[in-house]
């Protein structure tokens, strides 16, 4: 089921109405004014929405007011921001502004903003299409109701905003932690140092693909980025017990990761590492 579809609202509760796009709001391709990232951004102006949202200024103003802008094409269409204040468009978007004697424009972005709402054609270079947003169906409570459903997603989004901050945080002072840590900061007198080769064994993971997985067994990690096992499987050679580094060798190069499982496996495309005993 389509989230965008009409059955996506017909379990709204019975005093809600289902309305489409086309009904609350003023839907227009963004982009009309043909500026550009490389010709046109600049370091202060109004602030230009791209398909990659906010990222830029320009001298010229297209818009006011609060609207939505979708980004309409490219591998995150469906991705949607919000716009207040003066601000401008570039191409690949689509503004979605309601009548805001109906609806909210910030309550009609929760709804909208998530990729998997919308329908999308294409393959190589997905795109939504004009009739796809007009013909979106939203669910429409009153406006009254939608204010007060605001004031407890704003303040869920606050919540979990202030986490995000308070885990990247940690994440550079962890980060700085290990730099200062490498460069022997924490020691009365220079550390000795060793090449990795000596402290550890290295080797590439096994030839393991898709078909072989069986959804039980030992976990099998692959070159990503994920905590959880790419999959499970009793077709190994390899085990490696708990304390093993995988190192993703494909993609996300040089990520490491080290499973809490007791036993493991990983794919060709890692590095397995574990210590030398001394």
């Amino acid at each position: 089921m389509m989230r965008c579809s009409k059955s996506g609202v017909e379990k709204i509760p019975k005093d809600w109405c289902a309305v489409q796009l086309q009904d609350i709001a003023t839907i227009v391709p963004g982009g009309r004014l043909n500026l550009t990232k490389n010709e046109h951004y600049q370091k202060e102006g109004f602030v230009a929405f791209s398909a990659a949202g906010p990222d830029g200024f320009v001298a010229l103003q297209e818009f006011s007011g609060e609207a939505v802008v979708l980004s309409s094409i490219g591998a995150r269409c469906g991705k949607a921001f919000f716009a207040d204040g003066a601000w401008t468009t570039l191409a690949n978007t689509y503004v979605i502004q309601a009548d805001e004697q109906r609806y909210s424009n910030r309550f009609l972005w929760y709804l909208v903003n998530d990729e998997d709402y919308w329908h999308r054609s294409g393959t190589a270079q997905p795109f939504i299409s004009p009739h796809d947003i007009r013909h979106a169906w939203v669910p429409s409570p009153s406006l009254q109701e939608q204010h007060k459903i605001l004031d407890v997603l704003d303040g869920v989004s606050q919540t979990v905003a202030n986490y995000q901050k308070q885990a990247e945080w940690l994440r550079r002072t962890k980060k700085g932690f290990l730099e200062t840590l490498r460069a022997g900061a924490f020691f009365s007198k220079k550390p000795d140092r060793e090449r990795l080769k000596g402290l550890t064994k290295v080797t590439m993971g096994e030839t393991l693909i898709s078909h072989q997985l069986t959804g039980t067994g030992i976990p099998v990690f692959s070159a990503d980025t994920k905590e959880k096992p790419w999959g499970y499987t009793d077709n190994t050679k390899r085990r490696y017990p708990k304390g093993t580094i995988v190192v993703s060798a494909r993609g996300s190069i040089g990520f490491p990761r080290l499973p809490k499982f007791e036993t493991y496996t990983s794919t060709q495309t890692t590095l397995i590492v574990y210590p030398c005993e001394r």
